[in-house]
């Protein structure tokens, strides 16, 4: 009788201890796991409405050709480029974005210019040179606005490249 009630004690101490690891691993995956979904901040970016942006070209219809600095294998190279600005129609603390744009052209073709000046033939003709240079250029256009104007959001939506043509010499 000794060796019954002695399997029969440990078969209850397996069965407690059994449902205890099965109440604190749902306990570890079910509030774990919130808490570091919890962690990790989600941004969502919700593309505007087209009747919330407007469109104005940089360097009008035509294209500007831009000089290259030089690779370090000695190519040189010279690039087209035209492009527009997408921007917000209302802008927190703007009372007209076009006339902001308008104000801010020239600084604006110079930091392209000077943002040109500084890549040399090999980053532009990279296959995300394009890319880079449109989200590049972004940053810089709405720093302008940020510096110039003390603005904590975003006047410029994105940066349309229309024309991209790099050539070596």
């Amino acid at each position: 009788m000794e060796g019954r009630s002695s399997f029969v004690l440990l078969l209850v101490i397996v069965a407690v201890l059994t449902l205890t690891l099965a109440l604190l691993s749902g306990y570890v995956f079910i509030v774990g796991g919130a808490q570091s979904r919890g962690a990790e901040k989600v941004v969502e970016v919700r593309m505007p409405d087209s009747d919330e942006l407007n469109k104005k070209p940089i360097f009008g219809d035509k294209a500007e050709v831009f000089n290259l600095k030089q690779d370090i294998d000695g190519t040189l190279g010279v690039m087209q480029l035209n492009a527009e600005l997408v921007y917000f129609k209302k802008v927190k603390g703007i009372k007209n974005t076009d006339e902001l744009i308008d104000n801010y052209i020239s600084e604006i073709k110079e930091a392209i210019t000077q943002y040109l000046l500084d890549r040399t033939y090999s980053e532009v003709n990279h296959r995300d040179g394009l890319q880079k240079a449109k989200e590049d250029l972004k940053v810089l256009t709405n720093n302008i606005f940020k510096e110039k104007e003390g603005l904590t959001s975003d006047v410029v939506w994105e940066v349309v490249i229309s024309k991209w043509n790099v050539q070596a010499m």
